[in-house]
């Protein structure tokens, strides 16, 4: 039918655009979106199917290296964490918070895990389609050699990597990250990250 063709050039202008590149792909939504008056009966209008989920930033929170404590210097352990544009477009006014503690494990429903987040007046940050942005977490004290042994050897308490990330994407809508990563041991130079069942969500 014609319904159906149009849609499916419009499809076809999606795969051309992807060619050119994510930016290409975005703007080019905004041209070829299908008019409400082609939609199939009993849909919302195409345009709204077809152009935000396809096009728009989605922020996530990677793992990254870190850098290990000097109790002589004061330094504390850091933890750089990558957040990544996996979306087609820019993320912009990105702004974020992350904090690092040792918690029990499993963590008990009771803790607060929100950390607030200090609005940069310029608007944050932005991250373009596929780029990367490293965040520091660094823990609120330097370990003693009891601590050190209890995280390392994967037993209760252990290391906590929480935060928030806030951002806009190119129609203006707000979106949030939230991330919680439980840090674990696998040698005294090697991490990896287990993602806890809560506070990792995102819209």
């Amino acid at each position: 039918s014609g319904k159906l063709a149009e849609i499916n050039r419009t499809l076809l202008n999606e795969q051309s655009m992807r060619a050119l590149g994510p930016q290409a792909l975005w703007r080019g939504w905004r041209k070829t979106s299908i008019p409400a008056s082609n939609c199939p009966e009993k849909q919302p209008p195409c345009s709204a199917i077809m152009l935000e989920p396809r096009t728009r930033a989605y922020l996530g929170v990677f793992e990254g290296p870190f850098i290990s404590q000097n109790p002589e210097t004061g330094f504390r352990l850091e933890f750089r964490l990558v957040i990544r544009n996996t979306g087609f477009s820019p993320a912009r006014g990105v702004v974020f918070a992350s904090e690092a503690r040792i918690m029990p494990s499993p963590l008990p429903s009771d803790i607060d895990l929100t950390v607030p987040i200090e609005q940069i007046q310029e608007g944050g940050a932005t991250i373009n389609a596929s780029q990367e942005f490293t965040m520091r977490s660094i823990l609120d004290h330097v370990m003693n050699s009891d601590e050190v042994a209890g995280v390392t050897s994967q037993m209760t308490p252990l290391i906590y990597i929480f935060g928030r990330i806030e951002y806009r994407d190119v129609f203006d809508e707000r979106h949030y990250t939230h991330f919680c990563k439980i840090v674990l041991w696998n040698g005294p130079q090697n991490v990896f990250y287990i993602n806890t069942s809560r506070h990792n969500d995102s819209n």
